[in-house]
């Protein structure tokens, strides 16, 4: 049984895209967070939603491509 090769390149673009439009959306939050002090449970509660965002995100628009 033949399989057709993936196409690597057509996968590496959509990562190399999905990853850059993260980037420039933690970047434009990430304005505000600089003058602000957080105290651990803001801290935390920050680092939760990021790890949220960042795996929904890979969910709702990375892997439908495969």
């Amino acid at each position: 049984m033949n399989l057709p090769e993936p196409d690597i390149n057509f996968y590496m673009k959509n990562l190399t895209a999905f990853l850059a439009q993260i980037e420039r959306e933690l970047q434009s939050q990430q304005q505000g967070w600089q003058c602000a002090r957080l105290d651990q449970d803001e801290l935390e509660a920050l680092i939760l939603d990021l790890n949220r965002y960042y795996y929904q995100s890979f969910h709702d628009r990375f892997m439908p491509l495969y």
